[in-house]
């Protein structure tokens, strides 16, 4: 159930424009990612960041493959680096902002959601971890209170 899960989260949150018909080192090392082989793809995605290390794709994939191998230091460390490059994909801003709130830093992982939503305002899994955020940051937020 776990890798079906995995590759959900990878196929859906891919960015677009990557992968192509040649079976590249990046395809190979995704797609293993997409398998649940987190540490054989990072092996690859690490070689690659070597001669890129500022390529937001690179650092984004590396990011969540520390995240599900459980290493949310790293992950938050890449992820972060792929945000500050100011990616052309809204997965960076989601499981940057998703690291940060599993790191206890709910206003930081607040504002990377809407930095996020700066750039792409309709995109559901960054409304979804900003209204999140928002009931988790705001002291006068009361989900279920009752009427006055």
């Amino acid at each position: 159930m776990k890798w079906k899960l995995t590759a959900w989260l990878f196929f859906f949150f891919v960015s677009p424009g990557v992968a192509n018909t040649e079976a590249s080192e990046l395809d190979q090392a995704v797609w293993l990612a997409t398998l649940g082989e987190y540490q054989r793809a990072l092996e690859i995605f690490e070689a690659l960041l070597q001669d890129e290390p500022d390529n937001p794709n690179l650092n984004y994939y590396a990011g969540v493959s520390h995240y599900f191998l459980d290493d949310l230091d790293e992950a938050r460390t890449l992820l972060q680096k792929a945000v500050d490059e100011e990616p052309g994909f809204p997965q960076a801003y989601y499981w940057y902002g998703q690291v940060l709130a599993e790191n206890a830093e709910q206003e930081k992982a607040a504002e990377t959601a809407a930095l996020g939503l700066k750039r792409f305002p309709k995109n559901e899994k960054l409304l979804n971890l900003a209204a999140r955020l928002q009931l988790q940051t705001d002291q006068k937020a009361e989900a279920f209170s009752e009427p006055e």
